[in-house]
């Protein structure tokens, strides 16, 4: 009784203290993101410092648009920096009180609309926040913020003004929005569709909006899978870089979204905290479902000087994707979403597919996706970033095998294990075999079993005495038919299981 009296004057006090937001209808209304506060203040406080509360920021007259306070080093390209939100000064020949909004900031870049709402364009009209340089953005002059724009850059966006409330500002083209930034109801819906006494229910989410399809709405710029790829030259360097904003046409090639059963951008990402300045915004890492990988470190003559447990993103998420600058010739600014890897010896040029336009110029240069429907970058991103002096042939050779070596029952060296634990077998789903690492506190007898989806026993894979440590087992299901299965760890008295799929 006490939660749900609470709740309800939670609910109630949101509603009076936003009540002239709330019209009739409820599945239509927003009532800014300050209105989910009261009943959800430690995401709200997360989502403060989360670059989607600032992917557009009011200028207000001669002071420059607030910013959280937070900074990070970043090294890419051979080069380290601090990177900090905001922007020190308006574009140089204006002040701010020409600026009517800032279209970014947070952490890539900043582009500049004018009081009447049309964006600023031409030479040092772009601010790259990382490595904080300007650079120039489009012909000199202006052109509409539209609802094209706008569209990923606020909570409720129209292309019409039906309120008459934006109707000073030109540039954007008779469009309108309910709050500037990605606030919660952009990606929640309207605070009254969730509120009982608005006539909402708790846990509701617009129907168009919903697990995967939240982000993929601006994280994908093509939404056909197909990321458009864009040549440049850097260093008298040819070279090319995937357009920002195609992480999730990066995933649907990916086989983490077609090969993973429920696997989406929020198994890896908490949407309310930033990614890139260490705020927590990574739940859970590639070690989590991959562990134990190693790689062998090898001199310019390839052979190997040492081994290494991998940062996997250094090789698996290279900085393909441009969003502000690049760096180097083969490190932009984003990371790419695709995660396998392509160890053939081919080189990015080689990777593309081309569009024609009617008149048979060039319409578009797109990764290459297979005839199972997955993507992926070329050794030239994932390995020659940091082998300055090699090629993708020299890459090939080393890349087939990298993570060979994890083979069967074997103690992996470390410390020794503070608690029991049973991990995730990866790959999952899998066919036909897959790895499930384990970890001992103590010696002591342990047993492995898989069983399938009714309970009955299929296989044993441990039944021994074992020492303290961190053990790897690969299981074969060459004979096994498709579906759920579980193993189960039993061990001085502890008892762990997990679920698995067999796809064949």
């Amino acid at each position: 009784m006490k939660l749900f009296t609470t709740f309800t004057i939670c609910c109630l006090a949101m509603l009076f203290l936003y009540s002239p937001a709330i019209a009739e209808d409820p599945d239509t209304t927003f009532a800014g993101s300050q209105s989910c506060q009261s009943c959800h203040g430690g995401l709200y406080s997360d989502w403060q410092k989360s670059g989607h509360a600032y992917m557009l920021v009011r200028s207000e007259g001669a002071n420059p648009p607030v910013y959280p306070e937070l900074e990070i080093d970043m090294n890419v390209g051979g080069e380290t920096f601090t990177v900090t939100p905001g922007v020190p000064e308006p574009p140089p020949g204006l002040e701010w009180e020409d600026i009517g909004w800032v279209s970014g900031g947070y952490f890539w870049k900043s582009r500049f609309i004018d009081n009447e709402g049309y964006l600023i364009t031409g030479p040092n009209r772009q601010y790259n926040n990382a490595p904080g340089q300007w650079a120039a953005w489009g012909d000199e002059g202006t052109r509409a913020y539209n609802y094209n724009c706008f569209v990923c850059h606020t909570t409720g966006p129209s292309p019409d003004d039906p309120d008459g409330l934006f109707t000073d500002y030109p540039g954007l083209d008779g469009g309108s929005w309910a709050e500037a930034g990605v606030g919660c109801e952009a990606c929640h819906g309207p605070s009254s569709f969730h509120v009982p006494a608005a006539g909402g229910e708790v846990g509701n989410f617009p129907p168009q909006l919903d697990g995967f399809q939240t982000c993929f709405y601006c994280h994908a710029r093509a939404q056909n899978e197909k990321s458009e790829w864009r040549a440049r030259t850097v260093n008298d360097v040819p070279t090319g870089f995937i357009r920002h904003r195609e992480q999730g046409d990066m995933m649907l090639a990916s086989t983490h979204y077609t090969g993973a059963i429920g696997m989406d951008c929020a198994s890896c990402h908490d949407p309310h905290k930033s990614v890139v300045f260490d705020q927590g915004g990574i739940h859970t890492s590639c070690e989590d479902c991959h562990a134990n990988y190693e790689i062998d470190i090898r001199d310019a003559a390839g052979d190997v000087i040492a081994t290494k447990s991998a940062s996997c993103v250094d090789c698996h998420m290279p900085y393909a994707m441009r969003s502000g600058t690049q760096f180097s010739p083969y490190e932009a600014d984003v990371r790419g979403h695709y995660w396998r890897i392509i160890t053939e010896p081919i080189t990015m040029f080689e990777n593309l597919d081309t569009t024609f336009t009617d008149d048979g110029s060039i319409a578009g240069l797109w990764i290459h996706i297979d005839d199972e429907g997955h993507s992926g970058l070329t050794l030239d991103y994932s390995c020659l970033s940091c082998h300055l002096d090699q090629d993708v042939e020299w890459a090939s050779q080393f890349a087939v095998n990298m993570h060979d070596g994890i083979t069967n029952v074997r103690l992996i060296a470390g410390e020794t294990p503070h608690t029991y634990s049973l991990e995730q077998n990866y790959p999952n789903p899998f066919n036909p075999t897959t790895t499930i690492n384990f970890s001992v506190r103590e010696q002591g007898h342990a047993t492995l079993t898989v069983y399938n989806s009714i309970g009955q026993k299929v296989e044993s894979l441990v039944n021994e005495v074992v020492d303290a440590g961190q053990y790897s087992v690969t299981w074969d299901a060459s004979e096994m038919s498709s579906g759920a299965y579980f193993y189960r760890l039993e061990v001085n008295g502890y008892a762990l299981m997990k679920r698995m799929i067999l796809i064949k």
